[in-house]
């Protein structure tokens, strides 16, 4: 509560955009389709590292600078079982009072909590538990190496049947991996009240009400659409930056 005072009252001695905390997206391709504010092509592969959010509400505006990081298709559970030789946020120019969003989990529910749960003869609900229990304390470990750093971990988007990806294949049905979706978030956010970590879920902006993901705003497979991210980015800021 502290630090937004502060930071809402440095907005109003017009801060520059230097001296302005930096959001820092790490995860696998739901961190760029999610938040990146433009799309890459064939004929420009290189996806923007570094962009401004301008947000403008009732009676503030003012720009977040954010650093995108995509480290290419990597689950929760590695995040979780290598731990800081897998993920230090130190090597990536985090800093001092920077935020760190963790995007990670699709590829988890996507392929492999319910094989899992199938091949061991487990409830998923006990693969999640480990899962996040292992997560999350990477995410700590990450923390504990500064002073003040707010972390923050996305909520994994909706499933869908829409997948074309052969090297990361589907298993169980829709109605399955709604439920590993659903139970996975509530853990997470469980466990992020009990470790003093940001939840940040868009799951009803994104999902029908059956709980699979609306193909309306979705880019045609697992992730959220470009088109349709701004709502992401804005919701974000105003719970990082104006409440």
């Amino acid at each position: 509560m502290v630090k937004k005072i502060v930071f809402l009252w440095a907005l109003s001695c017009s801060w520059s955009l230097s001296a302005m905390p930096t959001v820092h997206v790490i995860g696998d391709s739901h961190a760029f389709f999610s938040f990146s504010p433009v799309p890459f092509t064939a004929q420009e592969p290189a996806y923007p590292e570094f962009f401004t959010y301008d947000y403008a509400g009732a009676d503030t505006h003012f720009s977040v600078p954010f650093h995108l990081h995509w480290i290419g298709p990597r689950t929760m559970h590695r995040v979780g079982r290598d731990g800081l030789s897998f993920l230090n946020v130190k090597a990536l120019s985090v800093k001092e009072d920077d935020y760190v969003v963790f995007v990670f989990g699709e590829i988890d529910v996507r392929c492999h909590i319910g094989k899992q749960s199938h091949q061991q003869q487990q409830p998923y609900q006990d693969i999640i538990s480990k899962l996040v229990n292992n997560y999350i304390a990477t995410i700590m470990r990450n923390k504990e190496q500064y002073t003040h750093l707010s972390c923050i971990v996305f909520g994994v988007v909706p499933p869908t049947d829409q997948n074309f990806n052969p090297d990361y294949p589907i298993y169980g049905s829709l109605v399955e991996r709604i439920a590993i979706t659903q139970c996975l978030n509530a853990e997470l956010n469980k466990a992020c009240l009990a470790r003093g970590l940001i939840f940040f879920n868009v799951y009803d902006a994104y999902g029908t009400p059956l709980g699979d993901f609306d193909k309306k705003f979705s880019d045609n497979l697992v992730h959220i659409g470009i088109a349709h991210n701004e709502l992401v980015r804005q919701r974000l800021v105003e719970v990082l930056f104006t409440r």
